[in-house]
């Protein structure tokens, strides 16, 4: 069986092949310019596929990478905080230590140094009010409003609520459950958002929930959830309570167990010393302070015990930033293997398909034969 070749014929099957022609080149010139090696899914679904995947791994550590230095920057930030209000008050401490136990021309020392005290108890919350960008760095999960304040009566907020308060159970002499007092504020109870008074109980299990607040943020370390909550070792608790460095309420004593009260506590005592002599006025007060001395000692301990903990979280940022650096430059050069190809390949692409196309404008002007159209010039 033979088939008939017309004109018509032979013009449609070569415009076809031209067309393809014309495409393959445009193809490889657009693989010249962007030096990849698919401009489309279609092209090859395998490599796209696999460089989708790639590339959303890559999204989602430079996600990481971005919360990582953010979060390292507020750990800065903090170090640095913590470590002004630790050798600020350790410096304090060591001239509290050289003025125990002395009266006379030298224990006249003691007045200036409560008025010392006093400045550093004031400046220990301009410290712990430090800022990273536009959130306090020690609000714990309300970064957006100041944490530590003084009220007009001279007690230190936390959040608003006062941190010199008791614990459930706390008696006094007369056995009177101390938590159970409503807390006074500027002379005025302390009420919630309802318009209840505040046991002081209540403000004391306040402060304990603020200080375990959580902010988790994925760090790349395989966030995962179970039952709805956070899996603790699969995200980074970004959230820095001042309450977990300066600590909060009353001790058995009735003395403050916050760092900032106890060197304020401290500093009215030495400011009301004979400026001459340095005794204590009144003469109980130097049991009192002696006694203050040796919990600001030990709260100054408690304080380092926290600024090792925050340094080693620190350096584990740092140490994270550099794995997923890394991981990172890893993902790039694997979709580098995928998408582009070599500039020589792409180049001797370009040319055949160029050679291919011209040989089909050649062929063209072979086989197709001239109409009197031609001729009309």
């Amino acid at each position: 069986m033979s088939f008939r070749i017309t004109t018509n014929g032979s013009m449609r099957l070569y415009k076809s092949n031209l067309m393809k022609s014309y495409n393959k080149l445009t193809s490889a010139g657009e693989k010249v310019m962007t030096n990849r090696k698919f401009n489309s899914y279609a092209e090859d679904p395998a490599s796209a596929s696999q460089a989708f995947q790639m590339r959303r791994t890559l999204w989602l550590t430079e996600s990481q990478l971005t919360n990582n230095n953010a979060v390292s920057n507020t750990y800065d930030v903090a170090w640095k905080a913590i470590d002004k209000v630790q050798n600020d008050l350790g410096y304090q401490l060591g001239k509290v230590s050289d003025l125990r136990g002395l009266n006379g021309p030298t224990g006249s020392g003691r007045q200036p140094l409560g008025q010392t005290l006093l400045s550093t108890a004031e400046s220990m919350v301009q410290t712990m009010n430090s800022k990273y960008g536009d959130r306090f760095v020690f609000a714990g999960a309300d970064g957006l409003n100041v944490p530590l304040s003084w009220s007009e009566d001279g007690q230190m907020l936390y959040r608003g609520i006062p941190v010199n308060v008791h614990a459930a159970g706390q008696l006094d002499e007369n056995g009177n459950d101390l938590g159970e007092q409503v807390v006074m504020v500027d002379g005025k109870p302390l009420k919630d958002v309802n318009g209840n008074e505040i046991k002081e109980k209540d403000a004391y299990n306040m402060l304990k929930a603020m200080s375990e607040e959580t902010t988790y943020v994925d760090l790349g370390m395989g966030l995962a959830e179970r039952n709805g909550t956070v899996v603790q070792t699969s995200a980074f608790n970004s959230a820095l309570s001042g309450l977990n460095y300066l600590n909060y309420g009353m001790d058995e004593d009735g003395d403050p167990k916050n760092l900032v009260m106890l060197t304020k506590k401290l500093g009215e005592i030495f400011s009301n010393c004979d400026p001459d002599s340095g005794a204590f006025v009144p003469a109980s007060d130097e049991d009192v302070a002696n006694r203050l001395t040796d919990k600001l000692e030990a709260a100054l301990s408690d304080l380092t015990v926290e600024y090792v903990a925050l340094d080693t979280e620190a350096t584990f940022l740092k140490t994270n930033t550099e794995r997923l650096t890394s991981t990172k430059d890893t993902l790039n050069e694997q979709i580098t293997q995928i998408e582009d190809m070599e500039g020589a390949d792409a180049i001797t692409s370009f040319a055949w398909a160029n050679y291919c196309y011209n040989a089909a404008l050649k062929i063209g002007n072979s086989i197709l034969s001239q109409s009197l159209i031609d001729y009309m010039q």
